[in-house]
């Protein structure tokens, strides 16, 4: 071998060497981009499934399980002839209970985990339409912040599956674009017809599609005839839902009919109208409230990537599906920001675009601040639905035996309220719910419940329970977004008092604490008369032998630590005064008596009893 043809030979050597090693380095970049998007995905996932406990029922998630609660055959049935949906996401969603019960959070966890399938996908399409994995992971983020899709990632309808679909259904149709082949296309097709079965309103992403064909597409003869070829194919597998489909429009038309707004498709009384207002309210959900970060980011995606196909095609994806429905809108009523979810998938890629802008350290600097604002904002655009759950369950663990519910200003009937007492109130609880006033008063507790507190009629109500009841427990509230109150009222421990001196009178004593290093309990009192003088309230604990071992002495004191001298009580109300005996030492086992005496301060003397004596023994108590 000659020297010119050995030196050839080392330089080609070298070369293969540093494509090897080039290689070897972007296989290892990839790996960690890859691993920082499964990250991502885990992530999300824990904060969606933590969202679930703030996350409450609105009505139409209660149909969603109303109408699944059946068999199969009845849930199709239900779509196709009482209601106006595509059937798909409903038969998932009665395989998914067959299978994880038919709980709320188990419901969640379901669109949850198909939102995290549109994550994944996601990824993938970052990765190829821009050409590198970071762009995959930069719209994972923007995604998993963004409060639009965290809301319907949560919820119990249909629209978890419409993002994923749709996701699939545009790399399905950027794959054919790029390669232009009769597979690609058919396939394509097929994403089509699954896109109608599942939710008819995913027609506006195929109208965007068209309308990037039409703006940015060459259309040659081959192209066309694969366009005809998938909507021939896309057809044909929707044709056995055809039938039904023309039905429901009818219903529908039928029932804008009878609702008197003439235009000529959808529910007017669950659309808004097009105008200046609904559009800034979805830019606000679009963009988690904050529309000028946003923009800035598009604007700087614009700059770079304008001319790119993929990046017109996110484009379209983001902006031109809305932008088609609203239009719609104008003349159907079609339009709902739960329509149009799935506009924030190629919003996430817009997005990604936009922040890969700066170059190095920068680019890091503009994505953290981008995610840091858009996650501080999550928050405030989630929807406030009435905390049912909440309030419910508060009412099933402070019970009591014996307790009874009466709904006032509000219909237990109704088909919301009626799912989350069936599956948040204890049986004992939902067989104790009384319709009259009579018999709320009759009872010793009673949950007074009602979405209207402010009502005159149920504060009437709420006011003559009191009277003899009062309150103890507080669930819920009534604001701006929404009303539900469950409040427990409680009578005395004692049907009859005994009275102290004639002055006082001594209703029962309750909420016994007992321990050998403390002793708590609640007394009621009450009044026909102020008494004219400051007397001391002495509950005491003698041993076996009469040894007093602890007391505590004092005027009325309330749970919050406030008092009130015995002048002080004024007649028609009950006084609940809290005690608590704190031994010198523990105490050893045995048996002990609680007593109950009052007296004056200044002098010792005692008021008596009835009987004619000075000291009330309450109970015994034994320490073992």
């Amino acid at each position: 071998m000659t020297s010119f043809q050995l030196g050839a030979s080392t330089k080609n050597l070298s070369v293969t060497q540093a494509q090897v090693a080039s290689s070897r380095t972007l296989s290892v970049a990839d790996r960690a981009w890859r691993a920082a998007a499964v990250l991502l995905l885990l992530a999300i996932f824990g904060l969606r499934v933590g969202l679930i406990s703030e996350t409450y029922m609105r009505e139409d998630e209660e149909i969603a399980f109303r109408t699944t609660a059946r068999d199969l055959g009845y849930t199709v049935y239900y779509q196709a002839e009482q209601d106006v949906h595509a059937p798909v996401w409903f038969v998932s969603f009665w395989l998914w209970q067959q299978l994880a019960g038919t709980g709320e959070f188990t419901a969640r966890v379901y669109s949850i985990l198909l939102s995290s399938l549109t994550l994944a996908v996601l990824y993938q399409l970052g990765r190829r339409w821009f050409g590198a994995p970071r762009y995959g992971v930069f719209a994972v983020l923007a995604l998993g912040v963004s409060s639009y899709a965290t809301i319907y990632a949560l919820e119990i309808r249909p629209y978890a599956l419409v993002m994923l679909l749709a996701t699939v259904n545009m790399l399905l149709f950027r794959r054919w674009l790029v390669r232009r082949t009769w597979r690609s296309s058919l396939l394509y097709g097929a994403s089509v017809a699954a896109l109608l079965w599942t939710h008819y309103f995913l027609a506006f992403l195929v109208l965007a599609q068209l309308l990037y064909l039409a703006l940015f597409q060459r259309l040659n003869r081959r192209l066309l005839q694969q366009l005809l070829g998938a909507g021939a194919l896309a057809l044909l597998l929707w044709s056995p839902w055809l039938p039904v489909f023309l039905n429901q429009i009818d219903t529908l038309k039928q029932v804008e009919s009878a609702s008197g707004d003439f235009r000529a498709l959808g529910i007017s009384s669950t659309t808004a109208a097009t105008s200046p207002e609904t559009v800034w309210k979805l830019v606000l959900l679009a963009t988690n409230g904050q529309p000028l970060l946003y923009a800035l980011v598009v604007a700087a995606g614009l700059w770079r990537w304008h001319g790119h196909p993929a990046y017109r095609l996110a484009l379209v994806w983001a902006l031109g599906v809305p932008g088609i429905n609203l239009l719609t809108n104008l003349v159907f009523a079609v339009h709902t920001p739960r329509y149009l979810s799935y506009l924030t998938v190629g919003l996430a890629l817009v997005v990604a675009a936009g922040l890969d802008q700066l170059p190095g350290r920068w680019r890091g600097f503009a994505l953290g601040t981008f995610v840091a604002i858009a996650f501080w904002a999550l928050p405030s655009q989630l929807p406030q639905h009435t905390p049912y759950r909440h309030v419910l369950q508060t009412m099933a663990a402070q019970a009591y035996p014996g307790d009874v519910v009466y709904y006032s200003g509000v219909d237990p009937t109704e088909a919301l309220l009626r799912w989350q007492i069936d599956h948040y109130l204890t049986p004992e609880l939902r067989a104790g719910q009384v319709a009259t006033l009579h018999e709320a008063m009759a009872a010793h507790g009673v949950w007074f419940v009602t979405a209207d507190f402010f009502d005159p009629q149920v504060q009437a109500e709420f006011r003559a329970i009191e009277a003899e009841h009062p309150l103890q427990v507080v669930a819920g509230s009534c604001n701006a977004e929404w009303c539900f109150l469950a409040q427990r009222l409680q009578g005395p421990p004692r049907s009859t008092p005994v009275w102290f001196g004639d002055q006082i009178a001594f209703w029962g004593m309750d909420n016994l604490d007992l321990s050998p290093t403390a002793i708590q309990a609640r007394l009621w009192w009450r009044v026909e008369r102020t008494p004219l003088l400051d007397y001391s309230i002495s509950l005491r604990l003698v041993d076996a032998s009469g040894f007093l071992v602890a007391q505590h002495d004092g005027p009325v004191r309330f749970s919050n630590g406030d008092i009130v001298q015995t002048s002080q009580l004024e007649p028609g109300g009950f006084y609940l005064d809290e005690r608590k005996l704190t031994p010198l030492e523990p105490l050893p086992p045995g048996d002990y008596r609680l007593q109950l005496v009052i007296y004056q301060s200044w002098d010792g003397v005692r008021l008596t009893l009835p009987d004619g004596s000075d000291t009330l023994d309450l109970s015994t108590v034994s320490f073992r």
